[in-house]
């Protein structure tokens, strides 16, 4: 019984986890389109900010699920993964403060980063679309699509092929925009 109820506790600290992030994107994409000049446009192109995010929204709760269904993903771990966030953190850090240095040092455009007090709510909530966009709906449809391979194959194996794979998308797709200097949509 004790752990029927360890297993119902840990998916509702999930989806709150998830529904946090969720309602925190949508607020902060929100008050942002309210503001004159909002970075968002650049993203965004005219298409209304607020609807498209909510699709994104959609899109990463259904694929998520699906992700946490088959064993592959958890939205939120609890204390368990306390390590690899240590991990995490360590590395990001690091990376930030390479990129402040090749800053530093290349001096990129001035408009390129959005300044405070903007930036506070721009980066959390486009970090949230791009991981959606970028990285847990591609892993979702390419995890559909190669399914029957799954039974052929090591799953594990499967799900970190597709991982890699997926990784690739958001550095095309960030080189390929920095060329074209167009919108992501219309």
């Amino acid at each position: 019984m004790r752990r029927i109820i360890q297993a119902s506790s840990n998916a509702r600290l999930q989806y709150m986890a998830l529904a946090v992030a969720s309602l925190g994107t949508a607020g902060a994409i929100g008050l942002l389109s309210l503001s004159q000049g909002t970075p968002l446009q650049r993203y965004f192109g005219r298409i209304n900010f607020l609807p498209a995010v909510t699709v994104v929204i959609v899109l990463g709760i259904v694929s998520l699920r699906f992700l946490q269904s088959r064993g592959w993903f958890e939205i939120y771990t609890g204390r368990e993964r306390l390590k690899g966030l240590v991990v995490s953190a360590m590395l990001a850090t690091l990376f930030a403060v390479l990129m402040i240095l090749v800053d530093l040092t290349i001096v990129f455009p001035h408009d390129l980063n959005v300044p405070p007090p903007q930036s506070l709510l721009f980066y959390p909530a486009m970090a949230y679309v791009a991981e959606i966009s970028f990285h847990v709906l591609p892993l979702s449809l390419l995890l559909v699509f190669l399914g029957p391979l799954r039974k052929k194959l090591n799953p594990n194996s499967l799900a970190w092929f597709c991982i890699v794979l997926v990784s690739f998308l958001e550095p095309v797709y960030q080189v390929s925009m920095r060329f074209s200097e167009k919108p992501l949509v219309g």
